[in-house]
């Protein structure tokens, strides 16, 4: 164990505009290697796993208890997701969920529809291909005015792997961190070399 420098992420707030948008890019970077590149990913988000050393402009890992490694199938999945959402290709992306076990054949039809719904609505950032801001995505909201139709068939529906609910946790995670920042950046830029 040693001591860094830092603040944790919740504290960044207060950083200016252009700092806050470099800090959640270089995170947001940081999470396509650890899927595509290293294929290892640290998938809790807690703010308080990572600190930003604003002196070295410089973002610390902290608690590496949740990582998990990212199997070449698994990779290739997400790959194959990740280029249906950039072309905003609705058949696409409902074939890549399935094939990752997020939607399954046991979802009915209504909840498949809002599943479907919610993604694409979480994945405007990349669908857009343009500087996003991310205060602009409501998927709380969202899932809080649907929850009861969650909720009624919570015994019925499948739930995807473990190590696939991991990495949905940590992007959910940073796209939530990206809003509650506030930040205005264009991921397109970071995804092309993952395409």
């Amino acid at each position: 164990m040693e001591y860094k420098d830092g603040t944790t992420l919740d504290q960044a707030k207060t950083l200016p505009q252009s700092q806050r948008n470099r800090l959640v890019y270089s995170l947001m970077k940081l999470l396509f290697a650890e899927i595509f590149d290293f294929k290892v990913i640290q998938t809790d988000p807690n703010y308080a796993n990572f600190l930003y050393d604003q002196t070295l402009d410089k973002i610390v890992l902290l608690d590496f208890g949740a990582t998990q490694t990212v199997t070449s199938d698994l990779c290739e999945k997400f790959r194959t997701l990740l280029q249906a959402t950039w072309r905003d290709n609705i058949t696409d992306i409902e074939n890549a969920l399935y094939d990752l076990e997020i939607l399954h054949r046991s979802f009915p039809r209504n909840l498949k529809e809002i599943f479907i719904e919610l993604f694409l609505d979480v994945t405007e950032p990349i669908r857009r291909k343009e500087m996003y801001d991310f205060e602009r995505i409501q998927i709380v909201e969202k899932i809080q005015e649907r929850i009861e139709e969650f909720i009624a068939h919570q015994k019925t529906i499948r739930i995807p792997d473990i190590d696939i609910l991991f990495i949905q946790r940590k992007i959910g995670g940073l796209f939530f961190l990206a809003r509650y920042l506030h930040v205005k950046i264009d991921l397109n830029k970071i995804l092309k070399k993952y395409l």
